[in-house]
């Protein structure tokens, strides 16, 4: 009997859990879309207060949320931020950055007030005078007001509740008067009043936030006027325990800022922050600050781009090399990693190939770097080795940058590595599958993408042309897709296919006919003139690509 007692005890936990989960659940569908914004900044710093504190896994989720929150901050949680998160000691710091791209930063002030504490604007107002412009602490003035009101409502429905409990005991005592004739009836009556009064006296002892309360109705009354008050400025796990503000934590805030300078187009200033919160990170040397810095490098590089254009990486190339030397030296292999791909970027953007070739030889990868960084390291390495004419190599590191490729989103990124990994293909020889000019990513396997498809077309002409040995349509397809092969960097390499087109023409020549001039060979492959056509056969000969003998005298 008490293994029944225990499970039907357990079953009424699970229960109670599920209402309490479906009633929270509801609670935050109702809040507004900046309540519910809060709430995620909030639980992204508890993750990075968790992380600094030993969680690696919750730092990485911290610091994967940046993203999440660009262009999505209204001023007023900016202001929220900076009363409430920031300590008053590096807050002016934050109000002359803030104040960048918020012109009106006293009106967004009292726009707060008005929206947490439920007032109009113009008693916000009064209220912020009153307080000396403390936003804060006029805050928690109306939120004092409003718990008063509260306690005074919820005592006089307390006393309501007395009453009619009063009453309702007076009338029960007068039935049992008259209806009470018997003495045995009324000794039970009084023992049965005794066990109540000894029940009601545990329930009390179980539950000490009930006050002068015995009557279900009144906690239901109760609990739901303590619903009603809702205070959401506070960021704090508990009452008695303050959020903590570690360096991680100004780095994640400031990083935030520059970002929205960035999203707003104002590089230079938020180039100037990066570059001030880089030289911070390295000031500190913190281990949990690692994956927030190798961000701090990858914006700083696309700020760089975005203020010098094509040439940005190139004027950035020494500051790279300086950090990397830096983060390798401190074992900061986050920032190694982003470094990396940041300097092979930087060659390849000037077609330094063999200094990228070298630069991987020396340098080795970090193994636990996160997957984003991997594929791009793949995606660089693959084109070196193309260039280099190593192509199994090149095939290897290309179909790693796909598969390491993020699997919802980047689409970018697996087009052009596709497209690398289809004239790869054709460099050694082999002709890709058809399923590769239809690519279906984010694991949808039912749909194409027909913007994907239109940009993978041109390499699908390209194969054709391949697969036929037609010298004249190949020709025809690199001018019409000239800006796009030159784009993707394809330009030169796709060159080295002609060769290819040649051989697979030559081999269809060879098996259609017998006897045939050079001159006709020359014509249906598309070239210049007979010698170019005599060479090319004796070659193709002397390579064992066709069996044939040359006629020297009938040419």
């Amino acid at each position: 009997m008490s293994s029944m007692n225990v499970v039907k005890s357990e079953e009424k936990d699970k229960k109670e859990e599920e209402k309490k989960e479906s009633s929270t659940s509801t609670q935050i569908n109702e809040l507004e879309p900046e309540d519910l914004l809060w709430i995620e900044i909030l639980k992204t710093l508890d993750k990075l207060e968790k992380g600094v504190e030993g969680d690696l896994s919750a730092l990485g989720r911290a610091t994967r949320n940046i993203n999440r929150f660009r262009k999505r901050f209204p001023s007023t949680t900016w202001v929220r931020i900076i009363y409430t998160i920031i300590p008053s000691n590096y807050r002016k710091e934050f109000k002359d950055l803030i104040c960048n791209f918020i012109s009106d930063l006293p009106q967004q002030e009292i726009q707060l007030i008005s929206n947490l504490a439920g007032v109009s604007i113009d008693d916000a107002k009064e209220k912020l005078k009153e307080n000396n412009n403390d936003v804060f602490k006029a805050l928690m003035e109306f939120i004092a007001e409003k718990e008063k009101l509260a306690k005074i409502e919820i005592k006089r429905k307390q006393e309501e509740l007395k009453k009619e409990r009063e009453a309702r005991e007076k009338k029960t005592g007068k039935v049992t008067e008259v209806e009470d004739k018997d003495k045995d009836k009324g000794d039970k009556m009084e023992v049965d009043k005794e066990e109540d009064k000894d029940k009601d006296k545990d329930k009390k002892d179980d539950n000490a936030m009930e006050v002068d309360s015995d009557d279900k109705e009144k906690k239901d009354d109760d609990s739901k006027e303590a619903e009603d008050i809702k205070i959401t400025l506070i960021p704090l796990k508990d009452r008695r325990q303050k959020r903590k503000f570690y360096p991680e934590t100004y780095l994640f805030l400031q990083l935030l800022i520059a970002l929205e300078l960035f999203d707003r187009e104002q590089y230079k200033l938020s180039l100037s922050i990066m570059e001030r919160l880089i030289n911070f990170s390295k000031e500190q040397n913190r281990r949990t600050s690692d994956l927030i810095s190798s961000r701090l490098y990858q914006f700083h590089a696309l700020c760089t781009q975005r203020l010098n254009g094509d040439s940005g990486l190139a004027v950035m190339r020494q500051f790279l090399f300086d950090n990397y030397q830096t983060a390798s030296l401190q074992q900061n292999e986050s920032a190694q990693s982003i470094l990396i791909v940041l300097i092979l970027q930087c060659y390849i953007s000037t077609s330094s190939y063999s200094l990228a070739n070298k630069f991987v030889e020396k340098a080795e990868f970090p193994e636990s770097s996160e997957s984003q960084y991997f594929a791009r390291y793949h995606y660089y390495r693959g084109r070196i080795d193309c260039v280099q004419l190593q192509y199994s190599d090149s095939l290897y590191h290309m179909q790693q940058a796909i598969r390491r490729a993020p699997q919802t989103g980047a689409y970018g990124f697996k087009v052009n590595s596709t497209r690398w990994l289809i004239v790869i293909q054709l460099l050694m020889g082999d002709i890709p599958d058809r399923g590769i000019f239809k690519p279906k990513f984010d694991g949808n396997k039912d749909t194409n993408n027909p913007v994907l498809n239109e940009a993978l077309k041109p390499f699908l002409e390209i194969t054709e042309c391949v697969r036929a040995g037609d010298l004249n349509r190949y020709q025809k397809c690199l001018t019409e897709s000239k800006e796009l092969f030159n784009k993707c960097g394809l330009a030169k390499i796709l060159l080295r296919l002609r060769h290819n087109v040649i051989k697979t023409g030559l081999r269809k020549i060879n098996k259609a006919y017998s006897k045939i001039s050079l001159s006709d060979i020359a014509e249906k492959l598309g070239l210049s003139s007979q010698e170019n056509a005599y060479f090319i056969v004796s070659k193709a000969i002397r390579d064992g690509v066709i069996d044939a003998k040359i006629d020297y005298e009938n040419k």
